[in-house]
């Protein structure tokens, strides 16, 4: 057999990934379906498109790879993409604090892989179309084609909450450029301007969205028939007049209205928990500060005091509401951040300017 009967590469399909033949299925996809044990017909139940002499065909390639490169350079694709650059805030004090305790450590290992592991499987559940993730120390670089920007909004948006879920609070930027990866390495411009523009623009936890990127959102984003929003509604205006991902939006958007309350709750409680670890530290307290202000914006979005206005509220509360909350006065108790309370002074101390998102 060979292979090249079977797999194909063109930069206007998948961003020149390797695909098989016909679909838009990726060799990766299957490459690493087969890497976790699934069989044949496992995938072809998952992807009815892809036929026996596909997942032969990827077998082949994959045990070639391990002799030759199969690409020859005049087949190497280097073409406009989306690229993100993201920044794990605080990681090296993380890392610093888990050198002498192991089994924080693992935990900490753990924590993060999971998270991780997540992110990578849960959009491509939806999504078909391929999205690169990738970390190294404290960073993490997202990728796609360019036809997949409503994709790459839902990756992000998924990726920093499911990132703040577990404790860890992210900040990063978004552009386009031109971009190649394998499983070896990253040759990348579009990953030199991503990075530039986080370091310059986005300062707080946040993940900013270069202009001309944000220009071309459009049309809806739709995982799945019970769920279906605009792709804009995750973009967000800051007062310095730069757009960012809006991931609480995405999560009032994208899970059970039951659970939104409580994600609320821990939101807070995780912000709370890294102001407290750093009030020593002006700056850090500076980019919290913001996002306790971004936090407190949703929880006037989210929750409503005209929501309890019906006879039976206390008994029968509205189901977006955190576990045992019977007031609207419950509900801001267990959300809201006390932004006085929690920086004293703040205004006295405060290095790096001005933040705030209302």
């Amino acid at each position: 057999m060979d292979y090249r009967d079977y797999i194909v590469r063109d930069a206007k399909v998948c961003g020149g990934e390797p695909v098989l033949k016909g679909t838009r299925v990726t060799l990766r996809t299957v490459l690493a379906s087969l890497a976790e044990g699934s069989t044949a017909s496992e995938i072809q139940k998952e992807f009815p498109s892809v036929s026996d002499e596909h997942v032969k065909a990827a077998i082949a390639l994959g045990a070639t790879r391990a002799l030759e490169n199969p690409w020859q350079n005049s087949e190497i694709s280097y073409d406009e993409h989306l690229v993100a650059f993201i920044d794990i805030l605080g990681f090296k004090k993380i890392i610093e604090d888990a050198e002498s305790d192991l089994a924080r450590a693992r935990h900490i290992i753990a924590n993060l892989s999971g998270t991780l592991r997540q992110i990578s499987e849960v959009v491509p559940r939806y999504f078909p179309g391929p999205i690169s993730v990738r970390m190294f120390s404290d960073c993490v670089v997202v990728s796609c084609a360019l036809d997949h920007l409503n994709d790459m909004l839902y990756e992000l948006a998924f990726m920093q909450w499911a990132m703040a879920h577990s404790g860890f609070f992210v900040r990063g930027g978004i552009v386009t450029g031109k971009h190649f990866e394998n499983d070896l390495m990253i040759f990348s411009h579009g990953l030199v301007e991503a990075f530039e523009f986080e370091r310059e623009k986005a300062i707080y936890p946040r993940i900013v969205v270069d202009p001309a990127v944000a220009e071309k959102v459009k049309g809806f984003i739709e995982p799945d028939y019970r769920c279906r929003v605009e792709a804009a509604s995750l973009l967000e205006k800051a007062p310095d007049g730069l757009l960012f991902v809006d991931y609480l939006e995405f999560a009032k958007a994208f899970s059970e209205s039951k659970w939104q309350g409580d994600y609320m709750r821990d939101h807070r409680d995780q912000i709370l928990q890294q102001i407290r670890k750093n009030l020593d530290r002006p700056r850090i307290v500076d980019k919290y500060r913001w996002l306790a202000e971004y936090h407190n914006e949703k929880f006037k979005a989210f929750f409503s005091e005209s929501d309890w206005g019906y006879p039976s509220a206390e008994r029968f509360p509205p189901c977006n509401v955190p576990e045992g909350c019977r007031s609207h006065e419950d509900v801001r108790q267990a959300v809201w951040i006390d932004i006085d309370k929690e920086f004293p002074g703040f205004r006295d101390y405060v290095i790096s300017g001005t933040c705030g998102i209302s």
